[in-house]
This record gives structure tokens, sequence and C-alpha cells, in this order.
């Protein structure tokens, strides 16, 4: 689903053929090593292993996601996300070479944890007395990918995982997540994805048929692996999976949404203009840790590790939607 915002902006990109896509992880990447960037987003390198994390939090949204959903149309006793969570991670499994973690170092360590906090999730949503918003057409807003044209040939996409209802019929824009540790408790109030998330959805919104947001929040899942009994039969270390109450925080103001764009757009002309620098810092703050899968070939010029990813292909057109009119903030 495409639309065109027209605020007035002090940005003048250069307008070259080729289009900019842009979304909170690539452009935060190009924030943190433009060098980075160009060699997953460019040259289309990647790990030959892929991270347990990614498989973790992919299985999470699909279970969550498909409760939600069926929550929403009175369906939800018509399928099991538990069993959906170890399905999905199961085909990660097989699909990929799956680095694991000293925390997660195994496949059933993950699956075991995965499905307590899919429950877990559950009994937070219907304890919150939450239910997904519906567009004109009856469909849950869940999973929904929604773009935006910032300028010429320049377009932002988020993927919104859901827009849902609380009991006092207050919307809230809530990104479903999965991490080690809770992020910082004010971090919310800041975070460019929820601002990128708005902006696409004021832009659309019309065609999902609301007035705007009354919130926004991140809501958070502890990945923790499940506590191994004691000696004596008592209790293990540890906490087990923990799904947090939704950190909810004012919608943006329409002055740090276009200051967003702005940003969004300096990034844009930096890429159009080949700017692509290594971005090492210092020893304290770097990126270029062992954690980054270009390390080797950005240092030595080694691509051992790395393989060119394959392309999905053109995705079809979405629907466009004409807002040449005022800025929907």
């Amino acid at each position: 689903m495409n639309a065109q915002l027209s605020p007035r902006s002090n940005v003048m990109p250069l307008e070259f053929a080729k289009p900019v896509y842009l979304s909170h992880s690539s452009s935060t990447l190009y924030e943190v090593c433009p060098h980075k960037y160009k060699q997953r987003y460019n040259e289309r390198l990647e790990s030959t292993v892929t991270g347990v994390s990614l498989g973790y939090g992919s299985a999470y949204d699909e279970a969550t996601c498909a409760f939600i959903v069926a929550h929403a149309l009175g369906h939800e006793g018509q399928l099991d996300p538990v069993a959906i969570f170890e399905e999905k991670f199961e085909e990660f499994a097989r699909a990929n070479t799956v680095g694991y973690s000293t925390t997660f170092n195994s496949k059933e360590a993950c699956v075991a944890s995965g499905k307590v906090l899919v429950a877990k999730f559950i009994e937070s949503w219907l304890d919150h007395g939450y239910t997904a918003a519906l567009d004109p057409e009856g469909k849950p807003i869940v999973q929904r990918e929604l773009r935006v044209k910032l300028a010429p040939n320049v377009f932002y996409t988020a993927i919104i995982d859901v827009l849902m209802m609380t009991r006092d019929c207050e919307m809230l824009l809530a990104d479903i997540k999965t991490a080690a540790q809770a992020s910082d408790g004010s971090f919310h109030l800041n975070a460019g994805q929820l601002t990128g998330q708005q902006l696409v959805v004021e832009a659309h919104r019309d065609a999902l048929g609301i007035d705007g947001v009354d919130g926004l929040c991140f809501y958070q899942g502890l990945k923790k692996p499940i506590p191994k009994p004691a000696r004596g039969g008592k209790a293990g270390r540890g906490t087990g999976p923990i799904v947090l109450d939704p950190m909810v925080c004012p919608p943006r103001t329409g002055a740090e949404v276009q200051a967003y764009v702005e940003s969004r757009l300096w990034i844009a002309e930096d890429i159009r203009r080949g700017r692509f620098p290594k971005r090492p810092l210092d020893a304290y703050n770097t990126p270029c840790s062992e954690l980054c899968d270009y390390r080797q070939r950005c240092i030595h010029g080694d691509s051992t590790g790395l393989r060119v990813r394959a392309s999905r292909g053109k995705p079809a057109p979405s629907p466009s939607i004409d807002s040449s009119g005022p800025a929907p903030f």
C-alpha cells in the first residue's frame, strides 16, 4: 500500500532515476555504518549462518499475530499459537544453518522457551482486554505493510505489527518484540521505529478507516531460557520467558514526525551520492565487533562465510493512495 507525503522540507535530495527504498532497519543500519549498509543492501551480501534470534523472533511474530487475527474475528479457539511457534521454528531450523548462542544452544531450548513465551503473550493480551482494530473491509490491521513517498523516488516502508484497541477504545500502534532484556524505560519515547510507523499509519489513515492513533508502544517478550531444575526438586535459577506490560507513550508531534522524515531524506541523499564510508567510531562504541558479519571482509578483505543473497523477485505493486493535499501531520 503506497501513499505520498507532501510536507514542506528544507531537504532537496538529488533526483536520479533509480529510486531509494528505506525502512527503519535499513536507514538505521546506514546511520550505524554506511559501509555495512552498502554490503548488505547494494552488494546483497549476507552471512552463510543465520542467527538464532531471527528464527525465534520470526516464529514468535507468526504465532502471536495468528492469535491476534483469530481473536479479533472470534476464531481463537480454532488454532494453537503455541504449536505454530514450534512449527515455524522447525521450518527455520531446516532451511538455515543456524548460529546458536550460549543462551540458546539448541533447537530444543529455543522451542521450549518460545512456546512458554507465546502462551504468556496470549495471557497478557487477554488480561489487558486488547483487540485488533479492523479496517473498512473488516480485516484485522495486523502485519500490514505500508509505504509512503517522502520525495521524488524516495520511499519509506514499515510493517505494522498491530493496531490494537483498548477497553477504553483507545487506538494503540504496537510493535511486538522479542529481546534478551528489557529496553530502557524511556527508550520508546524517542524510538525512531515507532515514529516511522506512525508516519505510515497516518498517511494511510483513510484506507485503514481510522482518525489517528492515541498512543505508541513496544510490546516486549523477553526470550529467556527455561530454568533448569535445581537439586532436591528446588526451582532453578532464572525467571524464564516473560511478557512485559506494553510501554505506551503519546503519539509523536507533527514536528517530531517531520524531523524524522528529513533525517531519512538526508540518508537517501547520501546513498544517491554514493557515500558509504566505514564508521568504526571508538573502541568503546565501535560497531566493528565480532557480531558484524562483514568484519573480516572490511578489515582483511576476506569474504569467507559470506554469500550473495538470493533475489526474492519484485513484489506485486501495492494500491496507491493519492494524498497530494495537506500533509497528514
